[in-house]
């Protein structure tokens, strides 16, 4: 058996932006069942201006069924979003939630609500659904275990060689480590796993072990950065910082 049911393996969202810089997320459902594309905020935003790096991007997922291999693709307008009032962000923590729906997201995301102003249908294939995380599979900070394995799941765009590509950049990678502990201070969580440039914003699996034969995989929270072996951030430690996901829970029920 596969170690993480294959449903969760779906989950990451491939964001492209207009300049092509490219990020990772994944979708959320709210309480009222409205759909949320949810990402690290330096993905969209420039952290030093606050201002986005650019007004339109691409997102790209897939469908639960492996028979259907046609991507979903839609196309998000930020000018509209941001001035809606969809895009919400933590002014401390690097995370960041789009809507894309108004409500009647079903629980397998077979039915779509209704499109927020500046989200446009690209390619939605006959029988595809899209895959959202639910409220229920995620875990708070305090109750996430440190040595359980971790999994992280996006597309790290930035490694291999484009000339001669060595992976399908449209598809995502897993990774897998542990976590590794977590800074109660700051309020995050700290894995033993590798990030490169085009992992920000992925979803952050932990499996956490319920009995001698169940297994339960929790969404956790979302890549923010690489922990640098030095202060150059090339030198990569293998180690790299998640920000919560009741930080987005609680971004959204804010908004109410």
């Amino acid at each position: 058996m596969r170690a993480l049911p294959d449903e969760n393996l779906k989950y990451p969202v491939l964001i492209t932006l207009e300049d092509g810089a490219t990020g990772s997320g994944f979708f959320l459902n709210d309480s009222d069942q409205s759909l949320y594309l949810v990402t690290a905020k330096h993905v969209l935003f420039n952290p030093q201006s606050n201002l986005l790096w650019n007004e339109l991007a691409k997102i790209t997922s897939y469908a639960d069924n492996n028979e259907i291999t046609d991507p979903i693709i839609f196309r998000l307008d930020f000018s509209i979003l941001s001035k809606t009032g969809c895009i919400i962000f933590d002014k401390k923590y690097d995370a960041v939630a789009v809507k894309i729906t108004t409500g009647s997201v079903s629980k397998n995301g077979l039915k779509m609500g209704k499109l927020c102003d500046g989200v446009s249908k690209i390619q939605f294939p006959e029988g595809a659904k899209l895959l959202v995380a639910e409220k229920v599979m995620c875990k708070k900070f305090d109750d996430v275990l440190v040595a359980n394995d971790a999994f992280i799941i996006g597309y790290p765009t930035s490694i291999g060689d484009k000339k001669v590509p060595q992976i399908n950049y449209e598809q995502p990678l897993v990774r897998k480590g542990i976590v590794a502990g977590k800074n109660q201070e700051k309020r995050t969580i700290i894995i033993d796993c590798e990030v490169y440039y085009g992992n920000s914003g992925g979803i952050v699996i932990e499996l956490e072990q319920l009995d001698y034969s169940t297994k339960r995989p929790w969404v956790i929270g979302l890549i923010s950065e690489l922990v640098p072996f030095s202060k150059k951030w090339t030198q990569n430690s293998g180690y790299s910082v998640v920000v919560p996901i009741e930080i987005v829970l609680d971004l959204l029920e804010s908004k109410k």
